[in-house]
């Protein structure tokens, strides 16, 4: 069923129901008693704070960052980094812990422990440990919720190659990236940073020196100088789905789309002057038989495809517009209008 409501050139319509694409979901196990405790709670900050020195927002920070190595079969998987992040939980990389059965957690100083995996969602790259105890030392670290700033300085703490405690700084080099994952998802909002990364620094957190806030989770390199993370209000969302259900579900029109350019108009797309044009849409997805693509079922070219400009409102330029939308206000079988050109 639709809804069409027409004001001169703009269509904007309902589409009823938004297609799951399930998160990864795992059981709990119980992690052994190491006879020390600590439960922090997270923090979320939106502005900037005061701290005394650099240093000591460093050494504070590194109290919340661990190493993570993970065992199967009795033998050692992987290694990788991750942070406190709230009642006693570690954020870290869905690829870090990805098929392993038991996980160690290695603390600031030389203390060591276990942790249970509670969930991760392979589509954004996070996942969720559960420790029961830890060194008395170990803090939550804040995440902050809006976007860091294009220059904005940050640090990147972990382990890489095993080396714990290891800080490199560097500025936010982009932020609103959409990267591939090797799903059928882009993982939107994600920011780009000149820190040096390394294997090993996956998990960790990437750190604003304005205030001390995690702005992102390490994830990924592309190139020299080119570092990406997870940016924290998408870590967030997906973190505390996690612990609340052990899985991230994620929601999806259906389509596939491109930036309309100056390239794009070439082939006919004239107006608006902003948005995305439906390149295809999936059959036996909400959009099939709502939106119309300039691709036919056989392939052939069509002329008059839609064009999106806004979502519940909101404008969409790109489709990182959309998919972060999608991403952070949405849930599998939300009802959202469209607006189209």
């Amino acid at each position: 069923a639709k809804s069409y409501i027409i004001v001169g050139m703009m269509l904007s319509f309902v589409i009823l129901a938004l297609t799951l694409a399930t998160g990864i979901s795992y059981g709990l196990i119980q992690p052994p008693n190491l006879n020390f405790d600590v439960s922090q709670d997270a923090q979320v900050v939106n502005t900037t704070s005061e701290v005394s020195s650099e240093e000591e927002l460093v050494n504070n920070t590194l109290r919340g960052v661990v190493t993570i190595y993970t065992q199967e079969s009795g033998e050692l998987k992987s290694q990788g980094s991750g942070f406190i992040y709230k009642d006693d939980y570690i954020m870290s990389n869905e690829h870090v812990v990805r098929g392993a059965s038991n996980y160690y957690i290695k603390y600031k100083e030389d203390d060591w422990g276990e942790a249970e995996l509670v969930g991760s969602d392979e589509d954004t790259d996070i996942a969720i440990l559960e420790y029961d105890t830890a060194p008395d030392y170990v803090k939550s670290l804040p995440m902050q919720i809006n976007l860091p700033n294009v220059g904005q300085r940050v640090i990147s703490l972990g382990a890489p190659n095993g080396l714990d405690s290891t800080v490199t700084n560097g500025i936010i080099s982009g932020t609103e990236r959409s990267v591939k994952i090797g799903t059928q998802f882009s993982i939107p909002d994600t920011i780009q940073t000149d820190t040096a990364l390394n294997k090993g620094n996956s998990g960790g957190p990437l750190v604003s020196l304005d205030n001390g806030a995690v702005v992102g989770v390490n994830r990924a390199t592309e190139g020299e100088n080119i570092g990406y993370a997870v940016s924290s209000r998408i870590a967030n969302h997906v973190g505390t789905k996690i612990i609340n259900k052990g899985y991230h579900q994620h929601s999806y029109l259906g389509i596939r789309t491109v930036t309309l350019t100056p390239i794009v108009r070439e082939y006919g797309v004239v107006e608006p002057d902003n948005g995305l044009v439906v390149r295809d849409v999936i059959e036996r997805t909400p959009a099939d038989e709502v939106l119309n693509s300039n691709v036919s079922n056989n392939n052939t070219t069509q002329d008059n495809p839609d064009v999106i400009v806004g979502i519940e409102g909101e404008d969409v330029e790109d489709n990182e517009d959309l998919a972060s939308y999608l991403m952070r206000n949405t849930e599998p079988g939300d009802v959202v209008t469209i607006s189209v050109y």
